[in-house]
């Protein structure tokens, strides 16, 4: 927020604590047990030894190993016992002990030296040093400590602390051959998250001449509690099949496991079997970062992939049949620690995936073999399904709207010159389709209408990207008048807004003209989303709860409504589920819908944004109640009673994004490529030259 009278900018950000909860991939066991485990690992154990013939397996291995041993004896190092009968246990203690003369003496000579089996004894003394002087203990303590503070009912306000930030020298490229060559002072580790290092935050006061630039800010705590009450809205779910036809795909290595479970389930249907020999890819292709061969692979696989599938694919299109098509992979290692040909054989199935359901229903979705039961397999199956049609069905409650469409966007780079700021980028995006169902007064379809992608320059993409706009134009030919505009750069998790239209990314004023032309009854609402976690104080039964109080969800913003507001929250929506141990869990997630005010000089489309979004109205009951069901359309776990998804987006904007997943190394190791910007480049031109033919 921009308080301009003041001259002031204002970050809120929700707080969530790392309560050492259970790691999913191991059993039950703590995140500290899960990471300190590592450093007693048997490294001459025949798994490991395999892990070590292979760099890319071993460099990563290595990493986490320094990274726990760094991280944790930095932390845990003091030798306070808290069960020590000898000596009195003084908790302050742990803030006054220094650990960096021991590591600078003790640690660090062994790491810089060349005995191996100096370095097995230090890992492993280490985590014995944790067992001895009880770290499990303390931290146990502060979490109950931590989770009774969070939980208490009564409400908190903190006074303001005013802190320095600082940015350190270090974020500067020293060398000139590579300043001149890219045009950049800064190094390119900027925009990753090694750059969070030269940031530094703490209460000094003086100048510290390592400091490039410093910036004084306030940060304040509160507290923001909401109450339940008495209204309840019921719906029931089901799946809409009719008439949709189905192929079954199997990705896999080919492994003695795997084939059993094909020969058990899917041997007698008829489905297509993609399998690749792991073990020749680990020792051949995907055996070191900077071998050329991996990349030369990985385009040759995705290619022919995709024009296979296509092939096959377009039959059923030139027939006008939209086919549905599940892909299973089959993993032999968990994602969290996954071998570098299963990393990429994952994230290509993300490609492949919105590149079909530009017209078919394809999804995808992974089963690690290591831990394999019953829950883990009819979740993984039951998420399959997550892009099958759906028609919801209401209690209590008949809307009035007959179609809503949402519409997300997102882009990444995919070409750049260093020597200049011309760049071209992927735009993707995808299509919800909400209907009312004439035939009944209180059910609604849902239905993915399809995805796209193309590829544009900078200038373009932010002013008239064309596949934005015929989507658009082809749905308000179809009836749909009102649409959801969801909008987010995946580069930052937070929009600044300033009022200059090349920050509001696919929100511009311009891109939204362009998508009302020739359509004056159409109604655009432009939002963007974020997540934060809030604590759940009662036993509540319900599967989400919303919140759309404008007047509320106002102070959330801003203490004061004033003439330079520009954003708004004016929905909420929380996941009521507590998953895996409720013991364990202290945390349930919100995903927080904002829209923007005052920014388009547009009156028509201010009066829209209030009546569909901000005031109390019957359509903004409908938009609201429908963007909820598309959150519990995308759930993916089997269950009898369906909870939300909290973030249905994930797909197409994160970390874990089609977008993210895209990005690999070029056999030029200076060269980030983008395999979804270059399939898309080849089905523009499969197009194209079917166009030609079907003219000739």
């Amino acid at each position: 927020m921009n308080d301009r009278d003041k001259d002031k900018q204002e970050f809120i950000f929700g707080m969530k604590l790392k309560l050492n909860g259970q790691v999913q991939t191991s059993e039950g066991e703590t995140s500290f047990e899960y990471q300190t485990n590592f450093l007693s690992l048997d490294l001459d154990s025949e798994e490991n030894k395999k892990r070590f013939n292979n760099k890319i397996e071993k460099d990563k291995f290595i990493i986490k190993i320094l990274r726990v041993l760094f991280l944790y004896y930095f932390v845990f190092a003091s030798r306070s016992n808290p069960l020590d009968k000898e000596k009195k246990y003084d908790p302050s203690s742990e803030l006054t002990y220094n650990p960096v003369e021991n590591f600078d003496t003790q640690i660090l000579p062994i790491l810089k030296g060349d005995d191996d089996q100096a370095k097995k004894n230090l890992f492993i003394n280490i985590k014995k040093g944790f067992e001895t002087i009880n770290v499990k203990l303390k931290l146990n303590k502060l979490k109950k400590l931590l989770i009774d503070c969070i939980k208490k009912t009564k409400l908190f306000d903190t006074k303001p602390c005013t802190l320095k930030i600082s940015i350190s020298q270090g974020i500067l490229e020293k060398d000139e051959d590579k300043i001149i060559d890219s045009n950049q002072i800064f190094n390119d580790k900027l925009a990753k998250k090694e750059g969070l290092k030269y940031i530094s935050v703490d209460d000094s006061s003086g100048i510290d001449k390592e400091e490039l630039c410093s910036l004084s800010v306030e940060i304040k705590f509160n507290d923001i509690q909401y109450f339940r009450s008495n209204e309840e809205q019921k719906f029931s779910m089901k799946y809409d099949l009719e008439g949709i036809k189905t192929i079954p795909m199997l990705l896999t290595p080919q492994e003695k496991q795997c084939r059993e479970i094909y020969k058990q389930g899917l041997i007698n249907q008829a489905c297509l079997v993609c399998n690749y020999n792991y073990e020749r890819l680990k020792e051949e292709i995907f055996n070191a970062e900077d071998n050329p061969k991996m990349f030369w692979y990985q385009l040759t696989f995705s290619l022919l992939t995709y024009l296979s599938l296509k092939v096959l694919l377009d039959e059923a299109k030139k027939a006008d049949t939209r086919l549905f098509i599940p892909l299973l992979r089959l993993h032999l290692t968990d994602k969290d620690d996954a071998s570098p040909e299963e990393v990429f054989m994952r994230s290509f199935s993300y490609v492949l995936s919105h590149l079909l359901n530009e017209y078919h229903r394809f999804s995808s979705q992974g089963i690690c073999l290591k831990q394999l039961d019953f829950f883990k397999k009819r979740n993984s199956l039951s998420s399959l399904y997550s892009t099958i049609p759906k028609i919801f069905k209401f209690d209590n409650y008949t809307p009035k709207l007959d179609k809503l469409a949402i519409i997300v966007v997102s882009s990444r780079e995919c070409d750049r010159k260093s020597t200049n700021t011309y760049q071209i980028k992927n735009m993707i995006g995808e299509v919800i389709c909400l209907d009312h169902q004439k035939n009944t007064s209180n059910a609604i379809r849902l239905y993915n209408q399809g995805t796209f992608s193309k590829n544009y320059d900078t200038e373009e993409i932010y002013k008239n990207p064309d596949v934005l706009t015929n989507k658009v134009t082809e749905l308000y030919n179809k009836g749909y008048r009102h649409f959801l505009y969801i909008a987010k750069s995946p580069y930052s998790n937070y929009l600044n807004i300033t009022g200059e239209d090349r920050e509001l990314f696919f929100m511009s004023p311009d891109i939204i003209k362009t998508l009302k032309i020739g359509k004056g009854d159409i109604h655009i609402y432009p939002i963007f989303f974020d997540k934060y976690y809030v604590v759940k104080l009662q036993n509540i039964k319900a599967a989400s709860l919303y919140i759309q109080d404008t007047s509320e969800l106002r102070g959330l913003v801003n203490d004061k409504a004033d003439a330079s507001q520009r954003s708004l929250v004016f929905f909420n929506l929380f996941n009521g589920i507590t998953g895996g141990n409720k013991n364990d869990r202290s945390y349930n997630g919100v995903i927080s819908y904002t829209t923007l005010l005052n920014i388009y000089n547009d009156i028509e489309h201010e009066k829209t944004i209030y009546a569909g979004l901000i005031n109390d109205t019957e359509l903004k009951k409908d938009i609201l109640n429908y963007l909820t069901l598309f959150h519990f359309s995308r759930y993916e776990a089997a269950s009898s009673m369906i909870n939300l998804k909290l973030d249905p987006y994930q797909n197409l904007i994160g970390d874990n994004s089609v977008g993210a997943l895209s990005m690999s190394k070029h056999s030029n190791k200076n060269i980030d490529f983008n395999s979804l910007a270059f399939l898309t480049e080849v089905r523009r031109y499969l197009y194209d030259k079917l166009e030609k033919e079907e003219q000739e």
